[in-house]
């Protein structure tokens, strides 16, 4: 696999999580509050969950092969590796929340989501227990998809890996550009589709609990 067709076929994976990362906070938002909407977006993909993987990648490896900030780590079993990459994915997923809620407060004076009602909250941006789900729902995608999922794009030709990747990964970035300085400036988020339910998940399952 050359230099440059791996570059691509990451960008592809990026794309991937990005895809799943939108359908992850709509599944979230819809069990939880009752409504789908397009997550500030124009198109169905969170760039920031491509980009968030791709650091954890280059500066933590994956579970199999986990590094330290680039450097070879000398666990002795899967046990110790894997441990050690969850809690680097959960202080992760932490650190981010944190970092980009305050950092969206600060510059356009938008609660992006709030966490405060979820019990042991780590400030109204991150808690223990959706820490701890991203984490595994992370540790099980590098785990288990991300070198399939690596491979299978590898194996694509390479001009039209080249042409797919360059176009989402430009589509994405300017998306993502758009949301924010639309932020910024409207001091808003971006709605342009919003499905509200007569209930949310959580209501239906509490309702069926009674």
């Amino acid at each position: 696999m050359t230099k440059n067709k791996t570059k691509y076929a990451l960008i592809m994976v990026m794309v991937v999580v990005s895809l799943l990362g939108f359908c992850v906070e709509s599944i979230f938002t819809g069990f939880t509050h009752g409504f789908l909407s397009n997550k500030n977006m124009i198109f169905p993909f969170l760039w920031g969950y491509g980009l968030a993987i791709l650091l954890l990648y280059v500066l933590f490896g994956t579970p199999e092969n986990p590094l330290w900030f680039t450097k070879a780590t000398n666990f002795t079993n899967k046990t110790q590796k894997y441990v050690y990459y969850f809690i680097i994915a959960f202080f992760g997923v932490c650190i981010g929340e944190i970092v980009l809620g305050y950092l969206v407060e600060i510059t356009c004076d938008i609660i992006w989501w709030d966490y405060s009602i979820i019990p042991f909250n780590i400030t109204k941006y991150t808690s223990v227990p959706t820490s701890t789900a991203f984490a595994s729902l992370i540790f099980i995608f590098m785990r288990y998809i991300f070198n399939p999922l690596l491979d299978r794009f590898s194996s694509m030709n390479y001009t039209a890996l080249k042409v797919i990747a360059i176009s989402f990964a430009t589509v994405l970035t300017l998306d993502m550009i758009n949301s924010a300085l639309y932020m910024l400036i409207k001091r808003n988020t971006l709605q342009i589709w919003k499905i509200k339910f007569k209930k949310s998940g959580l209501e239906w399952f509490k309702q069926l609990l009674s």
